[in-house]
């Protein structure tokens, strides 16, 4: 299953032992500075297993990690979210800035 947000592409995988396996594309997010850090589902302890390139793979129980269920005539839907954010750079603090 392929799913597409405004930020970024992933496929989903459930498994019969209740497992959500996510591999998201997280080229939309990348910029000239590199990988966002701070990558996580809603619950933020939750972040990828591994990072390669733009690719970042999440497993987690199906229900954990923030998810949604919604509840269909036909079909159970399970929802999250990837969030992600850019570091931010420490001020520099040159010696002459220091007085003491």
């Amino acid at each position: 299953i392929a799913y597409k947000s405004a930020k970024t592409q992933f496929s989903a995988v459930c498994s019969a032992d209740g497992r959500i396996t996510v591999v998201a594309d997280l080229s939309l997010a990348i910029t000239s500075e590199g990988v966002p850090t701070r990558i996580h589902l809603v619950d933020k302890n939750c972040r990828p297993k591994e990072i390669e390139g733009t690719r970042a793979l999440f497993s987690f129980p199906i229900n954990s990690c923030g998810s949604t269920v919604e509840l269909g005539k036909e079909s159970v839907t399970y929802k999250n979210e990837i969030f992600f954010s850019k570091k931010l750079k420490a001020p520099t603090v040159s010696s002459n800035d220091l007085t003491g």
